[in-house]
């Protein structure tokens, strides 16, 4: 994973698998930013898909929503491992993150109270 500075164009190398990787598997793609500073991302990995879902990085932490293992259904929880697009809506006291899934049509995950953005510096 790289960050770029927006002011200075300098990247560095943030993470990288298999030395220092926090998340769940080897893949995260991100999917959007959250006002409590979470990144969003989908984490896979190859064959088999059984380790999979939406997971956050708030710059420190990680946390998972994982997906039913082989795209099963499931009632509850993350619908599918194939998110298509995920959308943030503002909520009083929180938000919503819309999800198209692969298969499974629309979900929706309410996160409340977002914690505060913690600024270094």
């Amino acid at each position: 994973m790289i960050k770029i500075n927006p002011t200075t164009d300098v990247s560095e190398i943030v993470f990288r698998y298999g030395v220092n990787w926090p998340f769940r598997s080897q893949i995260a793609q991100p999917m959007a930013f959250t006002p409590d500073g979470r990144l969003w991302m989908l984490y896979s990995k190859e064959w088999p898909f059984d380790d999979m879902g939406l997971c956050w990085w708030d710059g420190t932490r990680v946390g998972n929503f994982p997906a039913p293992p082989n795209g099963e259904w499931r009632f509850g929880g993350l619908p599918h491992y194939i998110i298509n697009d995920l959308e943030v809506r503002v909520i009083p006291g929180g938000y919503e993150l819309w999800m198209t899934c692969f298969s499974r049509g629309i979900a929706v995950l309410t996160v409340r109270r977002p914690i505060p953005v913690m600024r270094r510096g």
